[in-house]
């Protein structure tokens, strides 16, 4: 056991070590983030989205109620959304990288606590909470991280980051009822926190590409310095791994140090170089290496993480507000349909695969939602409102919908529209605000979005508790859907400054 956790330290070094001695401007960087960003949403949104299994036996074990059960998978998803202010904007700064990393670590923590739950009240700080607080260290670092990596390909690497929801979905929920069956739910959460951990691995590859242009300048500026640097790096590497990392004596302490160092013995022989060199200015330019040649306090973080500019739009309210009516209705869905068909006397086995059917539908509506909102001809906030629109009248008729054919047919349906729903209103923010306010607009939607879901599954819940029945709550989901929809149509009526004529194009 303790020589395989000293393999997996030295493959992290070995990774460390292959990252910084590549050429950040390389675009593969672009598509290597792309990949970094799909793992975190898959292991974020798989757990999040097959929590509705776990929720059946949870309620058979502690016999606290819906309402109470459907908490914990809300503070999870509300902590993760909650904090996508703060970690997005300390991402501009800081890079995503060693935020995600943290996240995994807490993440994974939690779900470790949770295998000692007693009730749920336990299950809400350590699943809930702890939980949620990772997740939300991972997913929107992951999601800022891509969008700067791109731009004329923006809605297509966005949607197949989104994709690795409906890979999550399926593979997860495929995962949990076989492994519930063998290890109890207690067991599988524990499971659960071995996959989140992988995010410490995932995050090492989510690095912002440089411009060509400005990696030429330093080239051509620090030709000289470079070549030492390169060389002095370069013998720290080969001590590293031919002497540490790779013994199989080695202690992980020794070889987490060793990263620490070969980390020290760069930034020193870079502070040396820079000291020789007079374009300092270009390198600082690199948001990766901000948090390296600055310093920031995190006063002056929350200061900033708001911009006046965005509270000035009217359509920033509009869209806070229509991200919180939908949400109020989202979680409804992926919570409590497995618990919906097993009252209404299908069997466990057929609730799974309804769940999985959504994960289907959603990645084939992410690629293809992807694809279309690059069209030019293409009005993304017009394809935002219609797809909101529809879903809710779907869902408000879903409880007509009683046999597993049916069933099937909706739960398809909505995945398909909710993955489109995921795909296309990150780049209609981008659409709306710009760039440079992407990463405040987007953590200030996903903390309105946590807020509904936070509130709308324990409603939903204890809907089912007064009504006995799941057909109240998702028709109100539906009513929710379709006003949210309503909303941002209404953003129509308001022009803002716009960033230029293709932004008009797409969102206007």
């Amino acid at each position: 056991m303790f020589r395989a956790s000293n393999r997996y330290f030295a493959l992290l070094s070995s990774i460390c070590i292959l990252i910084q001695q590549t050429d950040s401007s390389h675009p593969g960087y672009g598509w290597l983030a792309v990949f970094s960003g799909f793992c975190v949403v898959f292991i974020v949104d798989g757990i999040h989205y097959s929590f509705g299994t776990l929720l059946i036996e949870i309620v058979e074990d502690f016999d606290q109620g819906r309402a109470l059960t459907g908490a914990i998978v809300s503070i999870t998803f509300a902590c993760a959304c909650i904090l996508a202010p703060v970690t997005g904007h300390i991402a501009e700064f800081y890079g995503s990288r060693m935020i995600v990393i943290i996240g995994a670590t807490i993440s994974s923590t939690g779900f470790a606590l949770s295998m000692f739950a007693t009730n749920v009240y336990h299950l809400w700080a350590t699943f809930g909470l702890l939980g949620g607080i990772g997740f939300g260290m991972m997913y929107s670092p992951a999601h800022v991280c891509v969008i700067h990596n791109f731009k004329d390909r923006r809605t297509l690497a966005s949607g197949i980051v989104a994709c690795g929801s409906g890979f999550g979905t399926i593979t997860v929920n495929q995962m949990v009822r076989p492994l519930i069956d063998h290890y109890g739910w207690k067991g599988t959460i524990l499971l659960e926190a071995g996959v989140a951990l992988q995010g410490v691995v995932i995050g090492l590859f989510l690095v912002r590409r440089t411009s060509d242009a400005k990696t030429k300048s330093m080239d051509t500026s620090h030709s000289t310095p470079n070549v030492t640097v390169s060389s002095n790096f370069t013998r720290n590497i080969n001590v590293v791994i031919d002497e540490n990392c790779f013994n199989n004596d080695v202690t992980v302490e020794h070889c987490i140090s060793s990263i620490i160092q070969l980390d020290t013995s760069r930034t020193n022989t870079e502070d040396n170089v820079k000291k020789e060199t007079t374009s300092t200015e270009k390198i600082n330019d690199d948001p990766e290496c901000k948090a390296h040649n600055e310093e920031f306090d995190f006063r002056q973080i929350c200061k900033s993480m708001f911009d006046l500019k965005l509270f000035e739009d009217k359509r920033c309210f509009l869209i806070v507000s229509a991200v919180f009516i939908m949400s109020l209705g989202y979680g409804i869905p992926f919570t409590f349909i497995p618990d919906q068909v097993v009252e209404s006397g299908l069997t466990k086995q057929e609730a799974l695969w309804l769940m999985s059917s959504i994960g289907v539908a959603g990645i084939v509506s992410r690629i293809s939602f992807g694809i279309l909102g690059d069209c030019k001809f293409v009005n993304r906030l017009n394809l935002l409102v219609i797809i909101l629109c529809v879903n809710g009248i779907l869902t408000a008729f879903s409880p007509l919908m009683e046999n597993v054919a049916t069933k099937a047919i909706y739960c398809c349906l909505f995945g398909a529209l909710s993955g489109g729903v995921m795909t296309i209103y990150p780049v209609v923010l981008t659409d709306i605000f710009g760039d440079d306010m992407f990463s405040k607009s987007f953590g200030l939607v996903l903390t309105s979005l946590g807020l509904g879901i936070l509130s709308g599954t324990p409603i939903g819940g204890a809907i089912f508790g007064i009504t006995g029945s799941y057909n109240v709550t998702f028709v109100i989901a539906g009513i929710e859907f379709f006003l949210s929809g309503i909303l941002f149509l209404l953003c129509k009526c308001f022009k803002g400054e716009e960033n230029d004529k293709e932004t008009k194009q797409f969102c206007c």
